[in-house]
């Protein structure tokens, strides 16, 4: 339900930026609609993985929604992976000279991770790691050894701030969660 409810809501975010084939005037619009679309795609993305053992572009495993075309019915995963494909790809493009002032919003760089994910999944390495070293060259490094070694020093998985977490919130008492 987690994952739909964001197809959801990122479908009303599109349709309201002015639909998929948009194409914002301003910052903010695009700033807008590059979230949006990177959202819909990374909740089709693990909603996919959920639904399909290893990638078969043939095997049917979702519903299709995105915003403009309804089909209820299963659809092959090609036509899932092509609607997450290019919404990261617009979402690179529409965030590109976006800076975020905390890692818990997406930029270019968690679209780009995202879109290696992607191509991973697929069995694309080439694509992938052309995707994973954009993110690296961004500025975020590969956790080093001491880092995943020592998980009480406040860094590694215990860290947002750690430098090779592209995307992340702190989840801390004060939030009252």
């Amino acid at each position: 339900e987690y994952y739909y409810r964001i197809v959801s809501l990122a479908n009303n975010v599109i349709q309201t930026s002015g639909g998929n084939n948009a194409v914002p005037e301003t910052d903010g619009g695009r700033k807008v609609l590059g979230q949006a679309k990177a959202s819909r795609a990374y909740a089709y993305w693990y909603l996919a993985q959920l639904f399909q053992k290893s990638y078969d572009p043939t095997q049917p495993i979702l519903p299709y929604y995105d915003g403009e075309t309804i089909n209820t019915a299963k659809v092959p995963a090609s036509q899932i992976y092509g609607l997450i494909i290019s919404d990261l790809t617009d979402a690179i493009s529409l965030l590109d000279g976006y800076v975020r002032t905390d890692k818990s919003k997406i930029d270019k760089t968690v679209a780009q991770g995202l879109l290696a994910y992607v191509y991973a999944g697929m069995g694309n390495y080439a694509d992938a790691k052309t995707m994973a070293d954009a993110v690296i060259s961004a500025g975020y490094p590969l956790t080093t050894e001491g880092e995943l070694c020592f998980p009480g020093s406040g860094s590694g998985f215990n860290n947002v701030n750690t430098p090779s977490w592209v995307w992340g919130f702190d989840l801390t008492e004060d939030l009252g969660h």
